[in-house]
């Protein structure tokens, strides 16, 4: 057979043997591809077995834990909506399907007696308070689809985070935090908590800089303002002056109280699944409620380490590096809590770079 001459014969069984050959590897391609798969599957749910059968453990080992995390990024993620619905069905004896998440007119009429959730003292609700709530529920358009809660961690940092939480449909965010690193926090914000600590340290409690709260809180467009107005007495005060600013000067938002009996009942059944502090962090309330009011969650931004996955130096925020008060919150527990939950599809944790 000459060079570049070949007689039809010659031509068909040469395509022949291109088509068993092409057939050969395909299968041998597939059968490697499988086995890979039904590999990564077995490693995969090894990992997730024993992340979610671990206990608490008193001192965490951040090395390890960040070499776990990094193998459980190789894992794809899948919602299980049975364990999904059994954590639901907790947390709404806590809310009543939800209602009873946050203060309205319909749950705390004139003359009910709101009961503080850690101070010992009970206020009788008077017109002026009446018309500061909400006529009804703000999340009757609840179940939203897609949901992330983003948490002030400084390991978002050049994360590249920002679009992946601009996409979902309702966003969470913790303790106004400053949106000038949208890159990797996004921008997006439908509810943003305060604390009333917060108010106090920059805004003087609002006794002289009204108009300065007001306008940075633009920034946040229409976004719910979400305050524990009445976990301890000093908060009430807080709390009724900033709804006061927004409303005296046309803000577009909106201040929002957390349900004292809530934010008790969400406490104690934290308490009973291992988390032992003096008060939930409001990341782990902000968690709590987007599990109840969203079809699915995605977390970012939680990472209460000094170190990251690679063992560089990590921010406590992004923004700063201010530690919190000690002895007050367990976020070191919770965080394995949302470690677990991703293990068990509950929810999806986003830590590091977003591929």
């Amino acid at each position: 057979l000459a060079f570049g001459v070949l007689s039809l014969g010659g031509l068909t069984v040469l395509l022949s043997l291109l088509l068993q050959y092409k057939n050969v590897s395909y299968k041998s391609f597939r059968e490697t591809e499988t086995k890979m798969s039904e590999e990564n599957r077995k490693r995969c749910g090894e990992l997730r077995e024993n992340l979610t059968s671990q206990e608490l453990p008193k001192e965490i080992d951040v090395g390890r834990l960040a070499e776990d995390i990094k193998k459980l990024r190789t894992c794809p993620w899948e919602q299980d909506f049975a364990v999904l619905n059994r954590y639901r069905t907790d947390l709404n004896k806590c809310s009543n399907l939800t209602q009873r998440l946050v203060l309205t007119r319909e749950n705390a009429p004139i003359g009910h007696e709101i009961e503080y959730e850690v101070a010992e003292q009970r206020v009788r609700v008077e017109e002026p308070l009446f018309k500061l709530l909400p006529r009804e529920s703000p999340f009757k358009k609840a179940p939203y689809k897609r949901c992330a809660v983003v948490g002030n961690a400084g390991i978002l940092l050049n994360s590249g985070c920002g679009r992946r939480i601009d996409q979902a449909d309702f966003v969470f965010r913790c303790n106004l935090p400053p949106l000038n690193y949208s890159k990797d926090v996004g921008s997006k914000t439908d509810l943003v908590t305060a604390n009333p600590s917060i108010i106090i340290q920059k805004y003087h409690g609002l006794k002289e800089s009204r108009r300065l709260f007001v306008e940075r809180m633009k920034v946040y467009k229409d976004a719910l303002i979400l305050m524990a107005a009445f976990s301890q007495s000093f908060a009430t005060e807080i709390s009724l002056a900033v709804a006061y600013a927004l409303e005296d000067f046309g803000s577009k938002q909106k201040a929002i109280f957390f349900h004292p009996a809530y934010l008790r009942q969400l406490g104690s059944l934290w308490r009973s699944w291992g988390v032992r502090a003096r008060r939930l962090s409001s990341g782990l309330m902000l968690v709590s409620a987007a599990l109840e009011l969203c079809d699915s969650v995605a977390l970012y931004g939680f990472w209460p380490f000094s170190t990251g996955l690679d063992g560089e130096a990590v921010l406590h925020h992004y923004y700063d590096n201010v530690p919190p008060e000690p002895g007050v919150h367990a976020m070191s527990s919770e965080f394995v809590h949302y470690l677990q939950m991703h293990s068990k599809g509950v929810l999806q944790l986003h830590v590091g770079k977003c591929l």
